[in-house]
């Protein structure tokens, strides 16, 4: 058999976007609108956290997926992704915007067999000069490392995604320790292609005391230590 008649053309690749909640009625709406402009026939599968299922209540369009799982990201990616019934799994953050031709350039990037996955670069909605240099050092980290961060929307191939046993049910840094297995397994593009991601919670909570945060707990994963460690660490990140 021709070897090549086994590997799926990548204009078919069909994707699949799961996307994690937590009381995001302000954001839903329009990050939905902004996903069918890119492509009418998108699977989107919005994941509630919230029992009672408050950001589904502002969904009004019955081709979206709407699924209820126990509060995670690691568990409401999981819960979205087992229904999922595309060729590429799409993670992406409710205050996080792709840019028009995101879904042409996964598809571009997974041309290429060897590679597995991947994410986008980064940009805040924020036109502060610490928040440039901040998605300018999420850019260049994750391209030395290849091991981009959720909001940079991870993409991988289905297949392996299971293989992995998807994101580990960790109460943190679950992005980070799926994508060092997934880097393992094959190569990991960061596409020059620009994700807007929100500064919210910089701005909310504070941007050096935030800033501190993350960077003391990136520095401590790196040195070994555990997820649950951290969150005690850093009970409010």
């Amino acid at each position: 058999m021709d070897e090549r008649r086994t590997v799926t053309r990548p204009a078919s690749l069909r994707i699949s976007v799961v996307m994690p909640v937590w009381q995001e009625q302000a954001f839903l709406p329009r990050v939905l609108e902004a996903l069918h402009k890119l492509e009418q026939e998108l699977e989107i599968l919005v994941v509630d956290g919230d029992p009672t299922g408050s950001s589904l209540q502002v969904i009004y369009d019955p081709s979206v997926v709407q699924l209820i799982a126990p509060k995670g990201r690691a568990s409401q990616m999981n819960a979205g992704a087992r229904q999922a019934t595309g060729d590429v799994l799409l993670f992406l953050h409710a205050d996080t915007t792709l840019s028009s031709g995101a879904l042409d350039a996964i598809r571009a990037a997974l041309a290429e067999p060897k590679t597995v996955g991947g994410a986008f670069s980064p940009i805040f909605d924020s036109p502060k000069a610490f928040f440039r240099l901040l998605a300018w050092c999420h850019g260049w980290r994750a391209r030395i490392t290849r091991i981009p961060y959720g909001d940079q929307a991870i993409f991988i191939r289905r297949e392996l995604f299971f293989l992995l046993g998807g994101y580990p049910t960790e109460p943190w840094l679950e992005d980070i320790l799926l994508m060092r297995r997934v880097r393992r397994a094959g190569k990991v593009v960061i596409l020059p292609d620009r994700v807007i991601t929100s500064a919210r919670r910089f701005q909310g909570e504070g941007i050096l005391h935030t800033g501190w945060r993350y960077a003391a707990s990136m520095t401590l994963s790196l040195f070994g230590v555990q997820p649950k460690t951290l969150r005690r660490l850093f009970p409010d990140a």
